[in-house]
């Protein structure tokens, strides 16, 4: 893990000093806004918010969503200071108030939040250096397809399949354990967890082992910065 923050590091030096924001509305430091009063039905607001959210959010091979189960250390690079403590702070509180675990000052990253106005450039430099690393057991034309999105703000997950509980799933044939003599009618007799299979509950569920955000400065003109840790909050988190 200290391998994969200095080489993320090293990459965001090459690509330039820290930006700043430069949103034409942007919000002043304390980030007060007038009192809103939403007056849109339940109902009707519903189907949006839902489509929104499984818009951004991916399935682990279209089964659940992969959860946070490792306490997330969250780091900011790209930006000014201010700002990038800005940012570390509202996905920090976000994170507290949905129940997800935190990593105390002192910790490895595996949530890196990276501001530029180079992400192409950024992204490819990272796929040639440390392509196992950072894409994992990836196919080149799955990495080629991430870099080539034409979003603002692009998102890779890597994650871990892990039985319930936090074991390690087990591979191929089930283990040997049997009962009086090996063997029922003929038939092997296995013990463990392999008997407890399920359609109304999986054994196994996807963590998420590490995560990076990479962001293009120059597509977030139009957001204030609290609405730019909003969103990466939900993608990273979720």
């Amino acid at each position: 893990m200290k391998i994969r923050a200095q080489v993320f590091a090293a990459l965001i030096t090459l690509l330039g000093a820290a930006g700043s924001w430069a949103a034409p509305e942007q919000l002043p430091a304390s980030d007060a806004v007038p009192e809103v009063t939403v007056r849109a039905k339940r109902a009707e607001l519903l189907p949006k918010l839902s489509s929104f959210a499984y818009g951004i959010t991916e399935p682990v091979n279209g089964e659940a969503l992969a959860r946070w189960q490792k306490p997330v250390c969250p780091l900011v690079a790209g930006l000014s200071q201010q700002e990038g403590e800005f940012i570390l702070g509202r996905v920090s509180e976000i994170a507290r108030a949905a129940g997800v675990p935190l990593a105390g000052e002192q910790c490895t990253p595996n949530l890196y939040i990276m501001v530029t106005t180079q992400p192409k450039q950024l992204l490819v430099a990272l796929d040639h250096k440390r392509r196992e690393l950072a894409f994992g057991n990836a196919t080149p034309t799955v990495v080629d397809e991430f870099i080539a999105r034409p979003q603002a703000v692009k998102v890779w997950y890597n994650t871990t399949r892990i039985q319930s509980g936090g074991a390690a799933p087990s591979q191929g044939t089930p283990p040997a354990a049997l009962i009086d003599g090996g063997s029922i009618g003929g038939a092997p007799v296995f013990t463990g967890s392999w008997l407890n299979n399920s359609h109304l509950q999986s054994l196994s569920e996807y963590v998420l082992s590490f995560v990076f955000v990479v962001a293009d400065l120059k597509q977030l003109v139009s957001l204030s910065r609290g609405q730019f840790a909003d969103y990466v909050s939900m993608v990273s988190l979720a």
